[in-house]
């Protein structure tokens, strides 16, 4: 049964709640100033701050999502089979965005809205956005000297085409290119909220639950009661005592100790005697559901803090 994708919808979008309140101060401190070293500054700080939560956004889908990376087939050195799986996944996610990082513009955010099942930009806006990544490299690699690179690169918004010139960039083309930047992040926000919008903590946690218990007796709704901020677990020590010794068996009493242990330890102690939790017992079908819950606690434990 492949596991499910636990995805949680705040951390997709934190890097996009990270910078829009730096892209606010960013504009203020443009207007509330005077200087083209500050101004150049920002201007430079926020195109980059565009790419970068591309990326991270992109890192943690991928995280969740390992299928929707386009490539056949990982070459992994040998030695690396036999350390940790988790960080081989993360070091191959890295290497396929940083992939797609190398493509020109245009490429990339076909590929970042198609790996995301998003509507993309309009192309006007990208072609805005392309023209601004490449006066922010001419500004950092050539001081806004044009040269062949920017006429080649900036494409359809290229603002002064004559080679060896200076490429002007004033405050007001600096404020509507970070008004561009920031209708872009919104633009891939609103898109997100759209189509990732049931992937909360309780989707998460009653998909895990459902994955690893497939018994009538553990329903998830029969456990717990979730009011959009906290879970509540439904059941008393006693219901609990009881269902361990007439009805769980023994790989569900484990997984449940497991499961509990990290939402309230108290309640945990009081509901099972340790022993009769154990691996030992474990088969095949109970080793992998052991092994896949504890990774999710380590990996993602922010999905199991109520």
């Amino acid at each position: 049964m492949k596991p499910p994708n636990i995805l949680l919808l705040n951390e997709l979008l934190k890097p996009i709640h990270d910078v829009l309140p730096v892209i606010e101060d960013s504009i203020k401190e443009i207007e509330s100033r005077s200087s083209t070293i500050v101004d150049k500054s920002i201007f430079s700080y926020v195109a980059s701050l565009f790419e970068i939560i591309q990326n991270e956004i992109l890192t943690t889908y991928f995280k969740s999502f390992p299928e929707k990376i386009k490539k056949k087939e990982f070459k992994v050195a040998k030695d690396s089979l036999f350390g940790d799986i988790t960080r081989l996944r993360e070091d191959e996610i890295e290497r396929f965005i940083i992939a797609l990082s190398y493509q020109n513009l245009s490429d990339f955010m076909r590929d970042f809205f198609d790996c995301l099942s998003i509507p993309s930009l309009d192309q006007e806006q990208i072609d805005l956005l392309i023209e601004i990544k490449e006066t922010r490299n001419l500004l950092l690699h050539n001081n806004l000297k044009i040269n062949n690179v920017y006429l080649f690169k900036a494409g359809s918004k290229t603002r002064k085409p004559n080679y060896g010139d200076s490429l002007p960039l004033d405050r007001q083309y600096i404020l509507d290119s970070i008004d561009t930047i920031k209708g872009a992040i919104i633009y891939i926000e609103n898109n997100l909220e759209d189509k990732y919008a049931k992937y909360d903590k309780a989707y998460a946690l009653k998909s895990i639950w459902n994955h690893i218990f497939n018994s009538p007796v553990l329903n998830f709704d029969d456990y717990w009661d979730y009011d959009g901020t906290f879970f509540t677990f439904k059941k008393t020590v006693r219901q609990v005592k009881n269902l361990i010794r007439y009805s769980f068996s023994g790989t569900e009493t484990t997984l449940l100790f497991i499961w509990l242990n990290h939402f309230n330890s108290i309640l945990c102690d009081k509901c099972f005697d340790p022993r009769l939790v154990n691996t030992y017992h474990l088969g095949q079908n109970g080793r992998y559901k052991y092994l896949y819950l504890t990774n999710l606690i380590i990996e993602k434990p922010d999905v199991f803090k109520t």
